[in-house]
């Protein structure tokens, strides 16, 4: 049996071992850590991602905004009758958990301001990037696509 006045220098060591010890691991990984949280191209990536973020608010503060209904097997994109001629963009659909899923589309409204797409089951990621004459706009959204 340990006497009591033995307690704290065997804490005091157990702790002052484990904190070297924890840097003797915590150096060499991070060395080792070649994940860079700067490009070399930061500038033109944070003047582009700014692009995005005015393309989302022209799009919110226009009330150009589709109507996106996933249905089962299926996602239905529809806008107004009007707008049907002057739309070109592309509807890109990403898969999170896989990359052999995802799609490129080209927008093609029918007549009545429909596109129908057809699409596995599960989580999507939609991204509708479009113009209107010369006006850029951006529609994002996360869908789940429901099974039969």
């Amino acid at each position: 049996m340990m006497r009591k006045d033995l307690w704290w220098p065997t804490g005091l060591i157990v702790t002052i071992s484990g904190t070297i010890l924890f840097f003797i691991w915590f150096i060499p990984f991070s060395a080792s850590n070649m994940d860079s949280l700067v490009t070399e191209d930061y500038y033109e990536k944070g003047i582009k991602y700014q692009e995005t973020i005015e393309r989302i608010n022209r799009t919110k503060t226009d009330g150009n905004l589709f109507l996106i209904l996933p249905a089962s097997e299926l996602l239905i994109i529809q806008t107004h009758r009007s707008r049907v001629a002057s739309i070109q963009g592309l509807i890109s659909l990403k898969r999170p958990n896989s990359i052999n899923m995802d799609k490129n589309i080209p927008i093609s409204f029918t007549k009545n301001g429909l596109q129908k797409i057809d699409l596995a089951p599960g989580v999507w990621n939609l991204n509708i990037l479009w113009n209107e004459g010369s006006v850029q706009y951006q529609q994002m959204k996360r869908i789940i696509v429901e099974g039969t």
